[in-house]
């Protein structure tokens, strides 16, 4: 997109005449109420989009023709209103380049070179929520990838809300643990509640080794029953060849 370089406006509402030379990125516009701060960025704003935004009466009282002029470096954009009567008036838009070659249609050339990157200060600080007025900022960047960055704060979102849901547990149960206001009378024998989980360590190991003697009687007595089966059966075929008749 084209810089401004040089910016002219005369009789343009209530300005009479002002020229700004734009070689800083940057341009301050400041100064007292009513001293015409509007009306340079109406006049930005109507160079470029035209009768659409422009005012009512865009000729200072008491004049006969208003111009508001751009260079952009590569282009030089101007467009004049002329009064016609009484608040009527007629406008005139010419895109050139510096050797004074003129574009046949400078309306569509101004809305190719600006395309999304252009919108209305006023309207973007007065009638713009913040979604909005970030929406908007977001086609100056293009090269942001916005919906990962949107994915990556829901999961920060996401992980921050686990997080403070396992904490709330965590402080539930932390008062839910009941500690006594005064210390016990006696003090607690060590040596005992070793003793005592010694033995049920070792009642554990018992019962865990009665189990596994169990599981292997059953699975001994499981072997047997199926040994047996087996002579069984073998001797049943024995008998059976042994009374055949010859």
């Amino acid at each position: 997109m084209s810089r401004i370089y040089k910016f002219e406006v005369e009789n343009f509402k209530r300005i009479r005449s002002i020229a700004f030379d734009l070689k800083r990125r940057i341009t301050e516009l400041a100064g007292k109420n009513g001293v015409g701060k509007s009306s340079v960025l109406d006049a930005l704003w109507v160079l470029f989009k035209g009768l659409s935004v422009a005012p009512v009466v865009p000729i200072r009282d008491g004049a006969e023709v208003a111009r508001i002029r751009g260079e952009l470096g590569e282009l030089i954009v101007e467009r004049v209103f002329r009064r016609k009567g009484e608040n009527e008036f007629t406008s005139t838009l010419t895109v050139s380049n510096p050797d004074g070659a003129k574009f046949p249609s400078p309306q569509k050339k101004l809305d190719e070179l600006i395309g999304a990157h252009m919108l209305d200060p006023l309207d973007f600080c007065d009638n713009m929520d913040d979604k909005k007025q970030f929406d908007v900022l977001r086609r100056f960047v293009p090269d942001v990838d916005f919906p990962a960055i949107d994915a990556a704060t829901k999961r920060d979102y996401d992980e921050r809300t686990d997080v403070n849901r396992r904490a709330k547990q965590a402080r539930e149960a932390a008062a839910a643990i009941k500690v006594a206001d005064e210390p016990p009378a006696q003090r607690v024998d060590e040596a005992a509640l070793v003793a005592q989980i010694q033995k049920a360590s070792d009642q554990n190991s018992d019962i865990a080794e009665r189990r596994a003697n169990r599981a292997a009687a059953l699975q001994r007595i499981t072997s047997l029953r199926e040994t047996a089966r087996s002579k069984l059966d073998e001797i049943e075929i024995s008998a059976a060849e042994t009374l055949r008749p010859h």
